[in-house]
């Protein structure tokens, strides 16, 4: 499944949701914490990932932004 990522360029990048996960996963959590952290932090990247495309306004050209916003 592919996610829309609206950069803070302004471009938007069509990724594969687990593409999305690796990316956001080592911004998130820091390597040295418990690999269970890790794994609760990848479910969650994921899980957020795919409600930010079910959920998107119509129209929309992005599914989910790269910032915190």
């Amino acid at each position: 499944m592919n996610i829309r990522v609206l950069l803070q360029d302004g471009h938007i990048e069509l990724m594969d949701i687990e593409d999305y996960v690796k990316g956001v996963l080592p911004r998130e959590w820091l390597a040295g914490w418990h690999a269970n952290s890790l794994r609760v932090g990848a479910v969650c990247a994921r899980t957020y990932g795919l409600y930010a495309i079910h959920t998107a306004p119509a129209g929309r050209l992005w599914d989910i932004c790269s910032t915190t916003a």
